[in-house]
């Protein structure tokens, strides 16, 4: 191989690392990953119930130093977010891995500006931060339907 083959080769290397470490800092969080932190603290149930009371949601990545096998913390985070004002009673939920939470909260009670300052500051001494994600459509609540003789009514 020629001596300019080995130097194209090595600067088209350099590009593409040079590439990858100034993309890396500025990259946000996926979709996917995203979509990962509220399937695993989405409960049909809470969302159902939530839209029928017409509340809202909010899902959100816990961000810092999170054991994946720390049911304490988990426990700790389901307390203090449960005594934030204006969440629902018993809809906090809390995943480990992925770092997640969400909760239904009455939006009579509290805007959402006051809501996250207030989740904030309950991560705040476990050392953890929220970044709030942007929540899936609520189900409209639905009614039931009834059949008389094959008939709907």
């Amino acid at each position: 191989m020629s001596a300019i083959g080995r130097v194209s080769r090595r600067v088209v290397a350099g590009l593409v690392a040079l590439s990858v470490l100034t993309q890396a800092p500025s990259a946000r969080a996926c979709m996917i990953c995203d979509q990962d932190k509220v399937a695993a603290t989405y409960d049909f149930a809470v969302v159902s119930a939530a839209a029928a009371r017409h509340h809202r949601m909010l899902f959100g990545a816990v961000e810092g130093p999170v054991k994946p096998d720390d049911p304490a913390l988990a426990r700790r985070l389901r307390s203090a977010l449960g005594r934030v004002r204006g969440v629902d009673a018993g809809t906090v939920r809390v995943s480990l891995a992925p770092a997640a939470i969400s909760l239904a909260w009455n939006p009579v009670r509290t805007t959402e500006t006051e809501l996250l300052a207030a989740v904030r500051a309950a991560l705040r001494p476990a050392k953890l931060g929220l970044r709030p994600i942007d929540s899936p459509p609520l189900p409209a609540p639905q009614r039931a339907l009834r059949r008389t003789s094959g008939r709907r009514v």
